[in-house]
């Protein structure tokens, strides 16, 4: 059952192939929001074809980040044109520059983190309403919707891909680790099969990727649950419980975030598939912010026994040294905690050894790495968006 499940699947991605030849045929102009837990991001897309392998051109837009994040409007929907209106005011300038008027724009506004802990019902009616009011604004070509978890990473793999032409190239894939506000996923190439994997159509080939999402472990939702834990803030920390001092230790607090990661989310309880030891993996979104933060002194190109000796120093400066030293970081008091998060991730919850080299990344040739440009080629392709 199960061979024949896999080869239906894939006579359905080899017709989805020619039927995204026709699709993809013309110039298409996408615009995707990551509507994530901290904020809704939008970005523009000139899509088209270039040798049989797409090719997204990112249109520069202003204005094009809103706080808090949409799911904050899921008690609410009758405001979430007031949330939205400076995202369709960047997304009409925008397009206005190109000459692209608004019934010709794709519009994607796909949910992540934040929305997968709304209700079901209050998804749903704010999806219609934003819909609605898009609608109501000239663009007719709309979707809003959550995407899972696996689908993020699937969305994140192809991305960095794309913008390291492993595509273009016919060159060996790159894993990646993405690294967000209320979940982490992990993704790579692979010729196992399980439900974690999944295959997409890129060009003229078709690739089979195993993509991983962990919902509670982004560095935000993270923070919160251990908001209380003295092990993960510097000494001198105003903790929220005036009774607890904050009694720094990275390797205590790595442990604890193990406890967090395979007793609480079951990281290892299912391996899914086996990472290649010569794969080499990108980090991409919090890893990146992490490891370029001048108070942490690390590289971005970084190992789990860099991460080790960055948390294991930082932990040895007191809160008044390091706002005496870098007064202006607003994200100074989180990365201790980081630190250790992220240390237990790769040594509990990925397994990575400890030497294993990893290269975090905000741009590449100045395109910024995020899954929104995966989710583009993904949907141009004619890969579903599910």
């Amino acid at each position: 059952m199960k061979q024949l499940h896999v080869k239906a699947a894939s006579i359905f991605l080899m017709l989805m192939m020619f039927v995204s030849i026709a699709f993809a045929s013309e110039v298409k102009y996408m615009a995707i929001v990551d509507a994530g837990s901290s904020g809704s991001r939008l970005y523009l897309y000139k899509m088209s074809l270039e040798n049989g392998v797409p090719r997204a051109q990112e249109i520069k837009l202003e204005g094009n980040i809103v706080e808090p994040g949409l799911y904050t409007y899921a008690k609410k929907p009758e405001k979430v044109s007031d949330y939205f209106k400076g995202l369709l005011e960047s997304l009409k300038s925008g397009s206005a520059k190109v000459g692209v008027k608004p019934g010709e724009v794709f519009v994607y506004v796909l949910s992540t983190a934040g929305m997968r802990i709304a209700a079901p019902c209050e998804r749903e009616k704010l999806y219609s309403t934003l819909v609605k009011y898009l609608n109501e604004n000239g663009y007719d070509k709309v979707y809003a919707g959550m995407i899972t978890g696996h689908a993020e990473g699937l969305f994140d793999w192809v991305a960095v891909n794309y913008l390291l032409k492993t595509f273009s190239d016919n060159a060996k894939s790159v894993g990646v680790l993405d690294l967000g506000g209320g979940s982490s996923q992990i993704a790579f190439e692979t010729q196992e099969q399980n439900i974690f994997v999944s295959q997409l159509k890129i060009g003229n080939k078709i690739y089979t990727v195993y993509s991983r999402s962990y919902l509670g472990l982004g560095l935000d939702y993270a923070r919160y649950q251990f908001s209380n834990v003295p092990e993960c803030w510097p000494k001198g920390y105003p903790m929220p419980a005036s009774h607890i001092k904050a009694d720094p230790d990275f390797t205590k607090g790595v442990k604890e975030f193990s406890m967090l990661i395979n007793f609480i989310h079951n990281l290892n309880s299912y391996k899914g598939a086996e990472i290649p030891e010569d794969m080499n993996f990108i980090g991409i979104s919090g890893f990146y912010y992490l490891t370029s933060a001048k108070a942490v002194n690390m590289s971005t190109t970084f190992s789990l026994a860099d991460m080790q000796k960055a948390g294991n120093n930082f932990s040895k400066r007191t809160w008044e040294e390091l706002e005496k030293d870098y007064p202006d970081d607003p994200y100074l008091f989180s990365y201790l905690l980081n630190l250790e998060l992220t240390t237990a991730l790769l040594k509990y919850g990925y397994d990575f050894h400890p030497d294993r080299k990893i290269q975090a990344y905000n741009k590449i040739d100045g395109i910024s790495v995020n899954w929104t440009l995966g989710a583009a080629i993904c949907l141009f392709e004619g890969n579903p968006i599910k």
